[in-house]
């Protein structure tokens, strides 16, 4: 091994680790200036979130294992879209550029808009973060992500979550950032009761891969996977709806579809079939098996959070895998 060669790899290893070291030194920045001042910023609402009536993650879990109702989830994702869909009504415009598995679309933007407002369906619920109200389940950038969020969003949803009962979006993201767990064990297994002795239907993107390589989903009756888009699923929207209907009768559809889910859980719950926008709920069941400190790539399945996490090679079981799929859209 040359001398030249040790050297190029010395520096590139230095290289990193100043980069790395910038990085963290612009956080700590940023958490010292703006993330202190949306803090207290959200602190002088307390009044105002006081009246919000939305459930936490563990009262989400028990109304759902007792109603078996659908779920619909708005995060920041599709509260940015439903804004963006409100601004363009408004102005004529979309100013949106934001690093996501989907680009702005119109139509989405107006279905979440209109579901979001409708008149609640009896078998089905609409989530929003608990965080609204309040932050302080989670800790450190995730607190300060939520809090900022919250002032964003607080004129957007103030009048649905005054009105009536809403249910926390997070049940399905309960590892990474959260203060309020206190037994992973037990909330997991509360979580499981969900699709215990079910039959199950998968709506994923293509290489979310929900349960492949874990137990999350062991205690299932059975699995079927219809298989989409990773990005922009909302553009094969009707194709998707009409398969998953093709398939849903007597099984519980669960969907990792992005904001597409959560239309689809809505549109099934019409139909009367249980359907549960469950999100990122299989990452964050890897992220608690590895006690991660932080979002890092998961093997074998598309983790859109993390850089390295959208270069993805094939599942680790393959056979069993693909004997599971039944659809494939817009691949």
């Amino acid at each position: 091994m040359s001398a030249i060669f040790v050297f190029k790899v010395e520096v590139k290893a230095y290289f990193f680790m100043f980069k790395r070291a910038q990085d963290k030194l612009k956080f700590w920045l940023w958490m010292q200036t703006r993330g202190r001042r949306y803090h207290r910023q959200y602190e002088r609402t307390l009044s105002l979130r006081a009246a919000f009536r939305i459930h936490d993650s563990l009262e989400t879990i028990d109304h759902i294992n007792q109603t078996g109702c659908s779920v619909s989830r708005w995060g920041d994702g599709e509260l940015q879209i439903m804004q963006a869909y409100l601004d363009e009504l408004e102005r004529g415009e979309v100013n949106l550029n934001v690093d996501t598995f989907q680009k702005y679309n119109q139509g989405l933007g107006k279905r979440l808009y209109e579901i979001f407002y409708a008149e609640p369906l009896q078998n089905h619920i609409v989530c929003v973060p608990y965080a609204f109200k309040d932050a302080s389940v989670h800790r450190g950038y995730e607190r300060i992500f939520f809090e900022r969020e919250a002032l964003c969003r607080f004129s957007l949803i103030d009048s649905v979550v005054k009105a009536r009962e809403l249910y926390d979006t997070n049940f399905t993201r309960f590892y990474m950032g959260r203060k309020d767990i206190k037994d992973y064990p037990a909330y997991v297994r509360q979580l499981k009761r969900i699709w215990q002795g079910r039959d199950i239907l998968f709506v994923e993107g293509e290489k979310s891969r929900l349960g492949v390589g874990n137990d999350l989903f062991s205690e299932a009756r059975s699995v079927h996977r219809i298989l989409c888009p990773v990005v922009n699923a909302w553009d094969w929207y009707d194709e998707i709806l009409t398969e998953t209907q093709r398939f849903a009768s007597g099984k519980l559809v669960l969907i990792a579809l992005g904001q597409t889910a959560t239309v689809l859980a809505y549109d099934l719950a019409r139909c009367n079939h249980q359907a549960i926008d469950l999100g990122h709920v299989d990452i964050e069941y890897e992220w608690l098996r590895m006690r991660a400190k932080t979002k890092v790539a998961i093997s074998g399945k598309y983790v859109n959070e993390v850089a390295d996490g959208r270069i993805v090679g094939l599942p680790s079981d393959l056979q069993m895998y693909e004997a599971q799929v039944v659809a494939r859209i817009g691949l």
